[in-house]
């Protein structure tokens, strides 16, 4: 399913300081999660596959995306501001990452540029797709 969060400004508090999390968002037209005008938000732990779009955000400031699996979209991530796109240690899984992890720690070593505009950047981008828990396997849709 798509995931549209369209936040009416600064004043619709009923939209900002949320968290997105463990979200499945497949096939879908547009992008699998979208943030709109939404600030202080948290989205973690989502899978977007195979949809237009993973995760973008237009209008958004101040938002931390984290641990999400963004996997063969045709775009995977995209946005328009300046947003956090790791936890400060982790970052998100990318299935068009193309850097190098010399240090074998999971993390890569080049930094993600977040395409759209704003100047946003995965420091710590995945090297393979992020799962809560170790016995945890990976969704069967």
């Amino acid at each position: 399913g798509l995931i549209d969060i369209w936040c009416m400004g600064c004043d619709d508090i009923f939209a900002s300081n949320n968290a997105v999390t463990n979200n499945i968002c497949k096939n879908n037209t547009g992008f699998g999660i979208g943030l709109t005008g939404c600030f202080n938000n948290t989205v973690s732990s989502n899978l977007c596959e195979n949809n237009e779009g993973g995760i973008g955000l237009s209008d958004a400031i101040n938002n931390t995306l984290y641990h999400n699996n963004l996997i063969d979209n045709t775009q995977n991530a995209y946005d328009e501001c300046t947003n956090t796109w790791d936890s400060g240690s982790a970052g998100n899984y990318y299935s068009d990452y193309t850097g190098t992890d010399p240090d074998g720690d999971g993390i890569g070593e080049d930094p993600y540029q977040i395409p759209g505009g704003g100047t946003s950047v995965d420091r710590f981008p995945l090297m393979h797709p992020y799962w809560r828990h170790v016995t945890e396997r990976r969704p069967q849709l």
